[in-house]
């Protein structure tokens, strides 16, 4: 009798902070989720440079800011493929 209650007692001692970390980690999950979706929040890519293979920039901008940057990016390759010339039926 004496043997259950010390193990109960451990696995009590032991669940415990279990059961704690499980409620913090749930409130990390929504503080990187509200950051996630913050425009404000820093992002910093690598950007390989023309010409080189090894050499590649650091570049920081906001979320915001890169949602603008790519959505200028997809624009400009849209209308460059648009605007290709037809080929001559001779050619």
């Amino acid at each position: 009798m004496k043997m259950l209650m010390i193990s109960l007692a451990g696995a009590a001692l032991i669940a415990t902070p279990a059961a704690a970390g499980m409620q913090s980690g749930g409130q990390a999950t929504a503080a990187q989720a509200k950051d996630k979706d913050d425009p404000n929040r820093m992002i910093c890519r690598a950007i390989e440079s023309t010409g080189s293979r090894l050499r590649k920039e650091r570049q920081c901008m906001t979320a915001a800011e890169w949602a603008v940057h790519n959505a200028e990016s997809r624009r400009d390759i849209e209308r460059g493929q648009s605007n290709r010339p037809l080929n001559s039926p001779g050619g």
